[in-house]
């Protein structure tokens, strides 16, 4: 079962689910890249793979980088 996320032009992309970590972290990845500003470094991105953060103030789109780094710094701990 695929996700669906609003694009900034108004398109809706399919994205599958890839695997997920942790319990707010879900990484999905699409069939074409897309183009993106993460939420969390504010940078935009153009990629295959989205990852869904699920926080305390609401749902964000991050990039895999990000994700990356969330899940070293949460292994450490």
């Amino acid at each position: 079962m695929g996700l669906l996320i609003e694009m900034e032009e108004g398109r809706k992309t399919k994205f599958v689910p890839q695997e997920r970590i942790m319990e707010s972290l879900k990484r999905y990845k699409s069939f074409t890249a897309e183009t993106f500003v993460c939420e969390r470094c504010t940078t935009q991105k153009k990629s295959k793979t989205k990852v869904v953060w699920e926080t305390n103030s609401g749902r964000k789109i991050i990039c895999n980088g990000c994700y990356g780094e969330i899940l070293a710094k949460r292994t450490k701990e």
